[in-house]
């Protein structure tokens, strides 16, 4: 989605890089399930409607992530004030739906029920939502899903340790491959351009007629006016130095 909006260009390492991070995914999501569970249940089950679904999920994920990217990075306004006006959608619907419940319910204590996991999961939400927006501003939307494939294999050694699933195999390579992936995606980028190419493009400066040199200086003098300035005193010295090595 990200070469298609942002007409990103990736590496062939960058797309293999990719794919090895979705094949770890599947393989921690996998280790997850024995087939036990009521959802695997050939009568309850449509492949078809199933996958579509997926895709389609899919399909909207990448496209909102990506186009947050895009909203966060072509405006010049500060984080906090992008957040603002990203959020105030939703804070119109949670304001009218809390003065629905204050209208048609006796006594309502928005706080009501609420102990110190409630909070903890709030103030982790909201410090998770302005890394996300930071990331996507500064970074771009696949190390953003690479961050959450990670964070994907973190949360399962949690469950682990919380006792609430058991150490698999298809975890443990999953795991492996998503690590390997970010760093095959980070180091495999475009390499910088080999000094041969470098080479000719002084050589096409060299060749190039007087006239697009006359332009060259020009917009030299209009960049850097300190060096356009200094530019005659020091033709001036090696027309000196020259005439002193000739006598």
């Amino acid at each position: 989605m990200a070469a298609i909006i942002l007409k990103k260009v990736f590496t062939l390492i960058q797309w293999g890089a990719l794919l090895i991070c979705l094949a770890g995914v599947i393989c921690v999501n996998s280790s997850k399930f024995d087939g036990s569970s009521g959802y695997f249940d050939p009568e309850n089950m449509d492949q078809l409607i199933g996958i579509g679904l997926v895709l389609a999920m899919c399909w909207m994920s990448a496209f909102a992530g990506v186009y947050l990217e895009k909203v966060l990075k072509d405006s010049p306004d500060d984080l906090w004030l992008q957040n603002i006006r990203l959020s105030s959608v939703t804070l119109l619907i949670t304001i009218g739906y809390i003065s629905q419940r204050y209208i048609t319910v006796e006594n309502y204590d928005f706080f009501q029920g609420w102990n110190y996991w409630n909070w903890i999961v709030s103030l982790a939400t909201a410090i998770g939502g302005l890394i996300t927006a930071a990331v996507l501003k500064y970074a771009d939307n696949v190390r953003k899903s690479l961050c959450q494939s990670l964070a994907i294999c973190g949360t399962a050694f949690l469950s682990i340790a919380l006792g609430d699933s058991l150490f698999t195999i298809g975890l443990l390579i999953g795991t492996v491959l998503v690590i390997i992936s970010i760093f095959v995606y980070t180091f495999g980028g475009k390499k910088p351009e080999p000094k041969e190419k470098v080479v000719e493009d002084v050589e096409k400066n060299s060749n190039s007629s007087p006239d697009d040199k006359e332009i060259s200086k020009n917009s030299l003098s209009l960049e850097n006016p300190k060096e356009a300035e200094t530019e005659p005193m020091l033709k001036e010295v090696e027309v000196v130095k020259n005439v002193q090595e000739g006598a």
